[in-house]
């Protein structure tokens, strides 16, 4: 009798899925995904979690519920470490106990810990793969199809496809494309279209498309142009970052940093910083780039904060405004 995993569609989920999916399948562990995030997962997260706990929390909250009754286990890996010297977000190592605490009836939660200071990935996944097969020759080879099928979808995204147009040409489906560009274009006359914006936040505000009320569309419909940090190489943004006197401990802080100052270095019109609302780190990075931009820059930014109570019309408006202020101001002459 096979065994049915669950996975999240929240958090982390955006940056690994390919590899996790690719792993438990050649493993014949069946894995179900949570469907797109909606206004009742948004508020059940909210009822379930503590007060003061972060929007993306809370949407993970809602995304574990809805698997609680359709699988034998779920998947929610405690992510310490990604590279052996930068740590995640705190709420990544206690994920899976505010899910057993705060979500009532769950299955068995998988929780391995990922801490590349302490061991690799091959080696944490192996003691994964045990969890459903002895033969350990079987598990290193679910390990190298997962790492090949995770060096397909980067190759995907190096080429300048978005993150769920990644996942959906991985499972054969076809999905709208929403304009990106891998190299920057001068502005011709505040013409809207040679617009390149730089959007920067955690992949789980990047590309969960209810959260951010489908940014990435509404610029499309605007005229412009995005990139994210996905389609920066790591050299890119560690370059940025050296200009720093202190970088981010956060390895996903550093990410979002150092691709905000790659873009406010000349190499975009103007940058979007998706802010979780409750979110410290979020807070503190936002602080850093608005000095930075403020003291070297003055590149158009601006920082959107999510919330459960974030209103698309402001948002739209908000936007608006953004494109038409970097349009006039390329249309202005030159002093």
């Amino acid at each position: 009798m096979s065994v049915t995993i669950g996975i999240p569609r929240a958090m982390m989920f955006y940056r690994y899925y390919p590899l996790w999916r690719a792993f438990f399948r050649e493993l014949g562990v069946e894995v179900v995904v949570s469907p797109p995030t909606s206004r009742r997962m948004v508020e059940r997260g909210i009822m379930l979690a503590p007060e003061d706990t972060c929007l993306p929390v809370k949407v993970a909250m809602g995304h574990v519920e809805w698997l609680r009754d359709k699988v034998d286990m779920i998947f929610i890996p405690r992510l310490v470490r990604l590279s052996p010297k930068y740590a995640t977000c705190p709420k990544f190592l206690g994920l899976p106990d505010m899910m057993r605490a705060d979500v009532e009836n769950l299955p068995p939660i998988l929780d391995p810990i990922f801490d590349a200071r302490k061991e690799s990935f091959s080696r944490t996944f192996t003691r994964l793969g045990k969890t459903f097969v002895r033969n350990p020759l079987r598990v290193r080879k679910a390990y190298r199809a997962a790492v090949m099928e995770y060096d397909r979808f980067r190759r995907l995204i190096d080429s300048g496809v978005g993150v769920l147009e990644a996942f959906a040409e991985l499972d054969g489906h076809a999905e709208s494309k929403i304009p990106v560009a891998q190299k920057n274009r001068p502005l011709e006359n505040g013409n809207s279209e040679d617009i390149l914006i730089g959007v920067v936040g955690h992949p789980y505000n990047l590309y969960d498309p209810h959260t951010n009320m489908n940014l990435f569309h509404k610029l499309a419909n605007m005229g412009a142009r995005v990139m994210t940090p996905e389609m920066l190489p790591r050299s890119v943004m560690n370059e940025s970052l050296s200009s720093l006197e202190r970088p981010p401990y956060w390895e996903l802080g550093r990410e979002i940093v150092g691709s905000a100052l790659y873009f406010l270095n000349g190499h975009a019109d103007g940058v979007i910083h998706l802010v979780s609302f409750e979110c410290g780190p979020d807070s503190l990075l936002q602080s850093i780039l608005e000095f930075e931009n403020r003291n070297r820059h003055g590149i158009p930014y601006v920082p959107l904060v999510l919330d459960e109570h974030t209103g698309e019309a402001g948002v739209i408006t908000r936007l608006e405004a953004f494109i038409d202020m970097i349009a006039r101001k390329s249309a202005m002459p030159a002093r």
